[in-house]
């Protein structure tokens, strides 16, 4: 091997070396910030004219791996303090029950410990403040009609009937939105499980939302409106 081939090769072995030693250089990409999953639930009995509240927080990359966490501060519904409950396995949930008129916009006020900054988020629902069951009475031949003054669904909300006999067996319907009637007909087909005899009915009102508060914080919100029950017969034709 002559000199200049022997100082070359020596000359690559030096700057492998030194190449290996270098400390890497940024790849400009930041690693991915957690992400915060807030929960919050309304449901309100118009009955007993009562809501239950709760909300809840988890963290982490994602939804199927995020572990609850606490907020970190005063969680508030409606400017009332929720009271922070511990769980088994580490769960951690805010809860209050309030007995108060319904109210159309319910307002959440949640820490800044619980995401990446203070939040305050509004979820917006009109009640089912009286319905009616045309004739008293639903055909399973030719269905029923049942009256909503202000019965219009919006896009993220639903109605679900729930019908009872006299044995408390229960069937559902739900007619998703938007919609925009007063009266809503249930075909025959439609009643088919029920059976002929005296029945009760009421209503659940439900809105469900998902969506993103922030670049590290992601919604999952429901509110459910349960009315009184009204009478009324199930009869074969």
């Amino acid at each position: 091997m002559n000199r200049f081939r022997a100082a070359r090769i020596c000359t690559l072995f030096l700057a492998l070396a030194l190449a290996a030693c270098q400390p890497e250089e940024p790849d400009g990409k930041e690693e991915p910030q957690p992400q915060v999953f807030v929960d919050l639930f309304v449901r309100y009995i118009a009955p007993q004219a009562r809501y239950k509240i709760i909300a809840s927080f988890t963290e982490g990359d994602s939804l199927s791996v995020a572990k609850s966490v606490p907020a970190g501060g005063e969680v508030k519904f409606q400017n009332i303090v929720m009271q922070e409950r511990r769980l088994p396995k580490d769960v951690v949930r805010y809860a209050a029950q309030v007995g108060i008129p319904y109210l159309t916009e319910h307002t959440f006020r949640l820490p800044a410990s619980a995401g990446a900054q203070p939040l305050e988020v509004t979820l917006s629902m009109s009640p089912v403040d009286t319905f009616e069951i045309i004739g008293g009475k639903a055909s399973l031949k030719d269905g029923m009609q049942v009256y909503l003054p202000d019965g219009a669904l919006l896009q993220d909300e639903r109605l679900v009937f729930l019908f009872s006999d006299e044995e408390n067996q229960a069937q559902t319907i739900t007619l998703p939105g938007p919609m925009q009637r007063d009266t809503y007909l249930l075909a025959g087909p439609r009643l088919r499980k029920l059976s002929p005899g005296p029945h009760k009915l009421y209503l659940v009102k439900k809105l469900q939302v998902e969506r993103e508060l922030s670049e590290t914080q992601n919604l999952r919100a429901n509110v459910e409106f349960y009315t009184s029950t009204q009478e009324f017969e199930v009869v074969a034709d």
